[in-house]
């Protein structure tokens, strides 16, 4: 028997992206009076439960393969939201399996082929889970092959946001010290230490360029041997009215929070298996004009979804 009441929400990934983004949208359909469940493997899942009060249900990444479309089908959801991954982070979600769920992707910019090769099959453009589609952002070649799945796709007009105004943690003291300068370029990132070091680089050329400023890291992970000072402090984007430059990575998450800021901020592309961090980019320019509007795309997608409810 289905749930009238509830949506669960499918956001594979060990870190913050696709957990961060599902909070977002949980947090908009829990505004509606809809039951929501994440289910995901990331490691930072209780901590956005403890902030948001939204139900995550953690399936670790070493059973997730076998064990998460067995999970979500036993939830009975009125609807199974997908973000990005029509079938599976690594093709665990065969179209065929349990006929009774409805799907709804969140499609993000994709390899498509990279996605094919790994999945180890054909694309399926007959899977139930390609029927209903909202575009998180402009696809650029992934949404003609989703095109031609023959489902509904909906544009999203503005980025999906996490409401940072929603939670208000503590600033960590050094880290309001340095933000009282007036000075401060932030490196945010919750990626390896090789990739942190590079946006550290690019912050000091930033400094440089500017003649002044302070450094600091904002991410989740503890990192030794740097000489600048590390906070663990989320959601960052409280923070960016407040500094002088933000230097991140250009994943989707980073790109809609930095991009109606295009003066203060810096993005370096890093390469991903699947997510097409360079092509952002390059649409980043083309559709400026969608990365800096100030509406809220998790609330439109949330209409979307009581809608097709």
């Amino acid at each position: 028997m289905t749930s009238p009441s509830l949506i669960a929400i499918v956001a594979p990934g060990a870190g913050y992206g696709h957990l961060v983004r599902a909070s977002a949208l949980g947090l908009a359909l829990a505004d509606r009076g809809i039951g929501v469940r994440i289910v995901t493997h990331s490691l930072w899942a209780q901590r956005l439960a403890g902030w948001t009060g939204l139900a995550v249900d953690v399936i670790p990444a070493r059973v997730w393969p076998r064990e998460a479309l067995g999970h979500v089908a036993s939830l009975a959801p009125r609807l199974v939201v997908l973000d990005t991954f029509p079938f599976g982070l690594r093709g665990e979600w065969p179209s065929a399996a349990h006929p009774e769920l409805r799907y709804v992707l969140l499609a993000r910019r994709l390899k498509p082929q990279p996605y094919q090769d790994v999945i180890g099959r054909p694309w399926d453009d007959r899977s139930p889970t390609l029927r209903r589609i909202i575009a998180l952002e402009p696809l650029g070649e992934y949404e003609r092959i989703l095109a031609r799945a023959g489902g509904d796709i909906f544009p999203l007009a503005a980025p999906v946001r996490f409401p940072d105004q929603r939670i208000n943690p503590a600033v960590p003291t050094g880290l309001g010290q340095l933000l009282e300068t007036g000075r401060a370029h932030l490196v945010v990132h919750s990626g390896p230490r090789t990739e942190v070091d590079l946006l550290i680089r690019a912050a000091r050329k930033r400094m440089d360029a500017d003649g002044d400023g302070v450094a600091a890291v904002v991410g989740p992970r503890s990192l030794d041997g740097l000489d600048i000072p590390v906070f663990d402090y989320f959601p960052a984007s409280r923070l960016y009215g407040r500094v002088r430059g933000v230097v991140t990575g250009a994943g989707y998450n980073a790109v809609a929070e930095g991009g109606g800021r295009p003066r203060r901020h810096e993005f370096l592309p890093f390469e991903r298996r699947f997510d097409d961090q360079a092509g952002r980019l390059f649409d980043w320019e083309h559709f400026l004009g969608f990365w800096r509007n100030s509406g809220d795309g998790a609330r439109q997608a949330a209409d979307i979804l009581q809608r097709w409810g």
